[in-house]
């Protein structure tokens, strides 16, 4: 039992670095001068971004661990899913509203504040949530569909029409658009902007030995591609933030950050693999994040405002080097310290939804 929960543990553990990483590096863009600091900011930041891909991939990979016959269920998968992460998106909801009044001087109307909760636009991050509702809705559909063409042998076809459906979200989330309806469509449809990830971890668990080996024999290939992909993502970006030309180079980014991020989940999905089967220091770390991986999530981002502010008010700013390691440290800390705390009262399963004992 240990083993098997050991794997899916490690990867939510890199899922609650990468998710830190990327807010920590959420400043490099208020550093206005062209300096080493920056470039090197906005290298890590389009690294750091493949934290939520990373949490789709996995997403995919727990459903058919846990579900394999859930196609068979349909909407009461969609009813045993929802309700099991309701709590704590209501509560977090209303505490990042509030936060916002408090902090920010934001004003909601009841009307609004219903409206940002059913919508999951109380924080940019609880989209999230958005995106994760629409596959507890559609999961039987596409496991369905994926179990019919690994029986036809028609597995490379479902890879290109998830990729496909992935990039065409995406492009038409882009383009400027007034038009209400359409606007509502992509918000219910935003987990079409993660489908790729997730049909990703789904093949991996089901394909885990032949992943494993292709990785292995294509470690060169990765390497290659994830430095050419960094390099042409970093003059787009480059570009588009400080040269504030092409446009259309964000466009021509989609397809390079969906081959970037699918290179670093192998990477990591490979090193988790290594980590699984030794007893060291970093294992257990790792599985500790991963065990907390739900509450982290929710409660890391306003310990990244607390520490912005403290680091204010020690008069460093985004330009200095040392200010982007000691607010991941603060963030990560106090992060931990409330999980700690919560897992020991009777209530915080609320917070942080339920944990194991390691």
């Amino acid at each position: 039992m240990y083993k098997a929960m050991s794997f899916p543990l490690l990867l939510r553990g890199f899922v609650v670095l990468g998710v830190m990483l990327m807010h920590t590096t959420w400043y490099f863009s208020h550093a206005h001068a062209e300096s080493w600091v920056t470039i090197s900011e906005m290298l890590l930041d389009i690294i750091s971004l493949f934290a939520v891909p990373l949490v789709m991939f996995v997403s995919g990979y727990m459903f058919i661990s846990h579900n394999r016959h859930a196609d068979y269920y349909k909407w009461s998968f969609f009813r045993r899913m929802f309700l099991s992460v309701l709590s704590p998106y209501l509560l977090f909801s209303l505490l990042y509203l509030g936060g916002a009044w408090f902090f920010s001087n934001a004003s909601f109307t009841l009307k609004q504040a219903a409206y940002l909760i059913i919508t999951g636009s109380s924080a940019v991050h609880m989209a999230f949530f958005r995106a994760l509702f629409g596959f507890y809705a559609i999961y039987p559909l596409l496991l369905r569909y994926f179990n019919r063409c690994r029986l036809h042998h028609r597995l490379h076809r479902f890879i290109i029409q998830v990729i496909l459906l992935q990039l065409f979200w995406k492009i038409c989330n882009n383009i400027s658009c007034s038009n209400q309806a359409v606007i509502l469509t992509l918000e219910i449809t935003t987990f079409l902007r993660y489908i790729a990830y997730f049909s990703f971890g789904m093949l991996a668990y089901i394909y885990h030995k032949k992943m494993l080996r292709w990785i292995d024999t294509h470690h060169v290939l990765l390497m290659t591609g994830f430095i050419l992909n960094l390099i042409l993502i970093g003059g787009c970006w480059f570009a588009k933030y400080y040269l504030h030309i092409l446009p259309l180079l964000e466009f021509v980014c989609f397809p390079l950050n969906l081959f970037l991020y699918s290179i670093i989940i192998a990477m990591l999905f490979r090193y988790a693999c290594t980590l699984e089967s030794q007893d060291s220091l970093s294992k257990r770390f790792m599985m500790y994040l991963g065990n907390y991986s739900f509450g982290l999530f929710l409660i890391h981002i306003i310990y990244m405002y607390v520490g912005s502010e403290l680091l204010t008010l020690l008069h460093m700013s985004p330009q200095q080097l040392c200010f982007y390691p000691l607010l991941f440290i603060i963030m990560l800390s106090l992060s931990l310290l409330t999980m700690e705390a919560l897992a020991r009262v009777s209530w915080g399963h609320y917070f942080i939804g339920h944990v194991s004992r390691l």
